[in-house]
């Protein structure tokens, strides 16, 4: 359920926002302007996770590249993925001779 979860940080953003938003309706009391300094605070932070979670990297393309799927891999595969990248990573830095 976890890897679930962290396959889709837009539902997580969306619940802290929300979260955030609840928590001001039931009386915590602030400012607009404090609100709005929360809230881009959060969303900055958000954002750079989002960024950490949606962008491709190695272990996605080795996956790939061994035609299967860039999502979280199954029990077992990833260590396997890691070396095969890892490997890549040296045969392209001319490290395999």
């Amino acid at each position: 359920m976890i890897s679930h979860m962290l396959n889709e940080p837009v539902l997580i953003a969306t619940a802290i926002r929300m979260t955030l938003f609840a928590v001001m309706a039931f009386g915590f009391k602030m400012t607009i302007e404090q609100l709005g300094a929360v809230m881009a605070a959060v969303e900055a932070i958000l954002a750079l996770v989002n960024r950490a979670l949606v962008t491709p990297n190695q272990l996605a393309e080795a996956r790939v590249a061994a035609g299967g799927s860039p999502t979280v891999p199954r029990d077992g595969e990833r260590a396997e993925l890691r070396a095969a990248a890892a490997a890549e990573n040296l045969r392209e830095q001319g490290g395999d001779r």
